[in-house]
């Protein structure tokens, strides 16, 4: 189901955007980046659609200010937890919604809209920044996204896979690294071979 999304307040502070502007335009200065918009965005996992008065709970308790509309209208791209994690503030939010008896809301998430036009009114997407996009998120804990129909998603989990440790020795360990992308070092190999 499509997740139900708010729109909140405005993101950051004018020196904050001044700031992001500044840092943007000295990264990638051929595209002259005139205005950031960057408004904060609720995302609710509910079965059904809220009822008037979830939805005015709801608002009450986010301090969202409206449905979120901007995407349709201006473009633009999102800034939120990766898919498939659950960001220590979503536990908690989600918690305070089921302590106040909002219990068929699944589970909620926050994110940021960003919006940024160019000196000639060209509204630019994340590829369009490139390496520049790290200075408005945390590629280690969060995804950008044009598009968040399906963020709360739940893929059915990977098959088990298990390492051939007694069969094959501890080059069975060092070939599933290799294999599935396991980054592990020599040292924390034989760390658990031996364990």
């Amino acid at each position: 189901m499509q997740p139900i999304l708010l729109q909140g307040r405005p993101a950051f502070s004018e020196f904050r955007i001044a700031s992001l502007t500044n840092a943007l335009n000295e990264t990638i200065p051929e595209h002259d980046i005139a205005r950031i918009d960057a408004v904060e965005v609720y995302l609710i996992e509910s079965e059904a659609p809220l009822d008037d008065e979830t939805t005015r709970r709801a608002f009450t308790l986010l301090g969202a200010e409206k449905h979120f509309e901007r995407q349709n209208q201006l473009g633009g791209f999102f800034v939120t937890p990766r898919k498939g994690t659950i960001s220590p503030w979503s536990s908690k939010a989600t918690d305070i919604f089921h302590n106040c008896e909002l219990s068929h809301v699944a589970r909620v998430e926050r994110g940021i809209h960003y919006i940024l036009t160019t000196e000639t009114g060209l509204v630019l997407s994340a590829v369009d920044l490139g390496m520049a996009l790290l200075a408005l998120h945390d590629r280690m804990t969060e995804g950008v996204y044009e598009n968040l129909g399906d963020f709360f998603q739940h893929p059915e989990p990977a098959p088990l896979r298990t390492v051939p440790l007694m069969a094959e020795g501890p080059e069975a360990f060092a070939r599933a690294n290799m294999e599935w992308g396991l980054a592990l070092s020599p040292e924390e190999i034989d760390y658990l071979v031996a364990a």
